[in-house]
């Protein structure tokens, strides 16, 4: 639980609009749309436990999260 809270605090403080932390990893972007989320993901593909906060999750979103085996959003 504490890293969907970090994920989540470094969002609403810093404004990010996707933040996501894998294993011991961290990938920030501030872009627009889906592409910011599959690059990040991509990043981030071979991690055990991963947890994301975004701004604004949408179908195709949540699809991809699901996929990729995200534990918290």
């Amino acid at each position: 639980m504490y890293k969907l809270e970090y994920t989540k605090s470094k969002l609403l403080k810093e404004h990010h609009s996707l933040v996501i932390c894998a294993d011991c990893d961290t990938v920030i972007s501030d872009g627009a749309g889906i592409k910011p989320l599959i690059q990040a993901l991509e990043a981030v593909k071979n991690a055990a436990d991963i947890t994301a906060a975004d701004k604004i999750v949408g179908k195709a979103a949540a699809f991809l999260y699901v996929e990729a085996g995200v534990r918290a959003v």
